[in-house]
């Protein structure tokens, strides 16, 4: 009397087995009941982690609702584990008012305003006629698929109802029809009760009517019906092939065949009767059977496909007993010699239930148990019964079909159901050998048989109703690296070294536990190994964090330079272990070494070229790695020849700063860079690099240099470019000695030519919108350029900046600009783009300008080096650079363009007070000598600029 089922489910053989330290709590196993829910307080759908933290807070078990399934219920215990009771049946169902258990027990009910008996609560729609009509059953999936069926000799007799079972007496002469409602659809047994009712040829041609909706019915291959769904294609409801027992067997009944439990198979098949499809028994194979003892019982059903039990037998090998066709719907196990079978063939049989869980990859199983319940046993004897985890069974799986064996897990002695001495009970099978296996999949099928399968004694019966109980936890997660101190990846990140300078480094990882807070703390623990996988450090204690995740850090202890391997590892409160993180990473405290560079073939054995041109020749040097190991990079420096660069600390590839730019080739070997002279005597400096990161300075070779000398200089200026005071500035005799401005102690007024041995004209600027203008253009700042000047401030940090020299590439728009900060410093300032924007500046000195005090400002714009430099001095001379990194590409300045002295244009915007003497500004790069001899060039009439 079990349903049916065509569902081919796929096999557990060939899974891994996962390795893992497991701890199994004690539990409560054969023969309980779930635990029931508890009142959590919490709105919305149950989950796994609010179950945790609710069974924690009440110290009750709470019911996770959101994994509850007709087969399955998880409950959460207050010490952090979680129990899912997996049935091979379902056992509830979804209603509006939440999950109700099933029951199958009958009720009287109005259903279309007629009088049916119905199922209290059934995942199937089964309804059973009241009698006064040929009304029988109608059998409805709910989902729109239904079968109907009628007596076909008239009104039927009203039932005798008892829990599941309704009693139709005297339907035929000495033949009841009894039916009996189950979870998934419904049987009907027709009881024979004597050879003269046999005989009756309604009897011998019996059928039953058919009424079928939204499907089509058709004849299977094995003497069952099957209707297929039109709107799906698929076999929604079917009757297997039938079965039938006689009173032979001691406790024969309607329900049981009795005894061990051996029934017989008959076909059914489709026919019509009056224009009605109906379903024909095969009689002839019953009633021809000698030495039947009455009554006899008739058994086809109808019911929903379910995937869940079945037996093999041994006397029939091509057999399938799917999901109980040809059955008694219970479970056989053992050995039945001839002489105590009813069809006197030898049997030998094995059970299987196959139960559909949710996976749970990613938990760890501490306990697992089948219980099954044993209704008949051959005597009270205990003889052992195995259990077994198998591959999958199917509607295939035979005695010559039977699937692949995983693992033996338990082994029990037990006798159940013979009589009062040794009543029916549940029986439990640890399966916790499996337990790895068995968490990796969403299916698991376990065989029972028989320890001895020569033994009688050993033949068993089983309900098919099986459960498994899991009992697991959920461990945390895997660490994952968050970060070593000092450590730098060498390349893409996790696809290339980390490293280290630091020998003793403060390891911190990501650890968290998927419950979250709900599962209290976790313990992190750390590891160090070599490379020889030798353990170097460990924590001694762990690192706590919060279950919701954090970031424990540890110092093991001091590391020599090599490689090593970080393992981590987070441990719940229940003592379940997350996976390891293995994180490579390199210690590395020697620097790289020094660089090789080859100066182009321009250079003779002395480093000089006598072609070149100072700040006008490009010249390609190659920079070389050659020690052991490549660097990660250069970091060189372009200075004159007195200048002595120290290695800038923390530097990235590919920038530039100051006078320093980082190179770093693939490979970390060869690297060509292309730089100009900046003066008649010219130092290269050249470090190489690692990837080890910072300590207390960045891990670098000791420096190379390569002095070389060009003889060739830019023109020095000569013609001066007429600038005409506007809006009240002019130029005025000031005394001067060699061109350069005698000390007067104020930057205001102007000398009597005649009181003074030599005099020269100065720009004066009192006021707002006062400055001069040239008409035309004295560099294209787009290329390298000079500017200098002498310049007696009267407020050096007057409020805003103050303009002193400045070429204009348009309408508002600055090319480059020698001036005073905000708080006074000189600098120069170039730009990329109109309208002020990509500007680029290099600021000169530790301190401001001192008011009324003249002082000798010289820059420079090197293109080829794409440098900034600029020096102040108060004697005329060029003394040491401050130097900065400019753009690629300078914003260009047409002829057409002034230089405006004193201001950045009308109403006193960028407005400088004071005096200006001697302005230079000129295209190309100036050496020091330059500077200082190009104001030889102005005459004591000059009222402009030198270009």
């Amino acid at each position: 009397m079990g349903s049916r089922s065509s569902l081919l489910l796929r096999a557990l053989c060939g899974l891994s087995v996962v390795a893992g330290l497991l701890t199994a709590p004690g539990a409560a196993w054969a023969g309980s009941a779930p635990p029931a829910a508890v009142d959590t307080g919490i709105i919305g759908p149950i989950t796994e982690s609010t179950a945790k933290a609710k069974a924690a807070q009440t110290s009750a078990d709470v019911v996770v609702d959101s994994l509850t399934t007709p087969t399955e219920q998880t409950v959460a215990h207050p010490d952090g584990t979680f129990t899912r009771t997996v049935t091979t049946g379902p056992v509830r169902m979804q209603t509006a008012g939440g999950w109700q258990d099933i029951s199958t027990d009958l009720v009287s009910v109005t259903e279309n305003g007629r009088p049916v008996l119905k199922p209290k609560m059934a995942p199937v729609n089964v309804s059973l006629g009241r009698g006064g009509t040929a009304e029988m059953a109608s059998v409805d999936d709910k989902q729109g698929h239904a079968v109907k069926q009628s007596w076909p000799f008239g009104p039927l007799p009203e039932p005798v109802v008892q829990g599941n079972t309704a009693t139709y007496p005297a339907v035929l002469p000495g033949v009841d029809l009894i039916q009996v409602t189950h979870k998934t659809g419904v049987s009907q047994v027709l009881k024979i009760a004597t050879a003269e009712a046999a005989r009756d040829p309604r009897v011998v041609q019996m059928r039953i009517l058919l009424d079928a909706q939204n499907v089509t019915v058709q004849n299977e291959t094995g003497g069952g019906l099957a209707a297929k769904g039109k709107d799906t294609g698929n076999t929604e409801l079917r009757t297997a092939a039938g079965q039938w027992w006689d009173s032979s067997q001691t406790g024969a009944s309607a329900t049981d065949p009795g005894g061990p439990g051996i029934t017989r198979p008959f076909s059914l098949s489709l026919g019509t009767e009056n224009g009605k499809q109906t379903q024909v028994f095969g009689m002839s194979e019953i009633l021809h059977t000698p030495k039947m003892v009455f009554p006899l019982y008739i058994d086809p059903d109808w019911s929903t496909t379910r995937a869940s039990y079945l037996y093999v037998d041994s006397a029939y090998p091509g057999t399938s007993y799917w999901n109980g066709q040809y059955t008694d719907s219970t479970v056989h196990v053992g050995y039945l010699p001839p002489s105590w079978a009813p069809d006197g063939v030898s049997h030998t049989t094995r059970g299987y239930y196959q139960f559909s869980t949710t996976p749970m990859s990613g938990k760890v199983i501490l306990a697992a148990r089948m219980n099954a319940t044993e209704t008949w046993s051959s005597s009270c004897t205990a003889t052992p019964v195995d259990a077994w985890v198998t591959g999958g069974i199917s509607p295939g799986t035979t005695w010559n079909a039977q699937p692949g064996l995983v693992a033996k897990t338990d082994s029990r002695t037990v006798a159940m159901g013979y009589n009062s001495g040794c009543p029916a009970g549940t029986v439990g099978f640890d399966l916790s050998s499996i337990k790895a296996t068995l968490q990796q999949v969403g299916q698991w099928t376990v065989s029972l048989r028989a320890g001895n399968e020569g033994d009688p004694l050993g033949w068993k019966r089983f309900n098919n109703d099986a459960s498994v109980i899991v009992t697991y936890d959920t461990p945390p997660t895997t660490p994952y690296i968050w970060t070593i101190t000092h450590a730098q990846w060498t390349g893409t990140p996790f696809a290339s070294t980390y490293v280290t300078r630091d020998r003793q480094p403060i390891y911190t990882v990501g650890a968290s536990d998927p419950d979250g807070d709900a599962g209290g703390p976790i313990q992190v623990w750390m590891t160090v190994f070599n490379s020889s996988g030798q353990s170097m450090f460990s924590t001694t204690t762990p690192v706590t964090v919060p279950g919701s995740g954090g970031y424990p850090s540890w110092q093991g202890g001091v590391l020599p330079d090599g490689k090593y391997q970080l393992q981590a590892q987070a441990v719940d409160q229940q003592g379940q272990a997350s996976g390891t993180m293995q994180f490579y990473f390199t210690v590395d405290t020697t620097a790289p070494a020094p660089p090789a560079i080859a100066p182009p073939s321009a250079f003779d054995s002395a480093g000089k070229d006598p072609n070149g041109t100072i700040g006008a020749t490009a010249y390609d040097f190659t920079l070389n790695n050659n020690g052991p190991y490549a660097a990660k990079g250069f970091v060189y420096a372009v200075t004159n020849a007195a200048t002595t660069p120290t290695f800038p600390g923390i530097v990235t590839c590919g920038t530039r700063f100051g006078e320093f730019v980082v190179a770093c080739p693939d490979g970390g070997r060869t690297k060509t860079i292309t730089i100009g002279a900046i003066d008649t005597q010219t130092k290269l400096t050249v470090w190489s690099f690692d990837y080890a990161g910072n300590v207390n300075q960045q891990v670098n070779s000791t420096p190379v240099s390569y002095t070389f000398n060009v003889t060739k200089t830019a023109t020095d200026p000569t013609t001066v470019l007429t600038a005409t005071p506007q809006g009240g500035a002019s130029w005025v005799d000031i005394a001067t000695n060699a061109h350069a401005p005698a000390p007067t102690g104020s930057c205001q007024g102007s000398v009597d030519p005649s009181s003074v041995p030599e005099t020269s004209k100065a720009l004066q600027l009192t006021a707002a919108g006062q400055y001069a203008n040239t008409v035309s253009a004295a560099v294209d700042t787009a290329q390298s350029y000079s500017v200098s000047g002498w310049f007696c401030p009267t407020t050096p940090a007057g409020g805003g900046v103050q303009s002193l020299i400045r070429q204009m590439a348009g309408t508002g728009s600055p090319g480059g600009a020698l001036r005073l900060s905000t708080d006074g410093f000189a600098e120069f300032s170039t730009w990329s783009a109109v309208n002020g924007g990509g500007q680029e500046t290099v600021r000169r000195g530790s301190q401001p300008l001192a008011a009324n005090v003249w002082n000798f400002v010289s820059a420079v714009y090197d293109k080829v080096n794409r440098q900034l430099r600029i020096t102040v001095t108060t004697d005329g001379s060029t003394g040491s650079w401050t130097a900065a990194t400019s753009a690629a590409a300078a914003l260009p300045a047409p002829s057409t363009q002034p230089v405006l002295l004193g201001a950045a244009g009308p109403n006193g915007f960028a407005q400088f007070t004071g005096q200006i003497l001697n302005p230079v500004m000129t295209q190309g790069v100036l050496t020091a000598i330059q500077f200082a001899n190009v104001q030889n060039n102005f005459t004591s009439t000059d009222t402009g600029v030198l270009k």
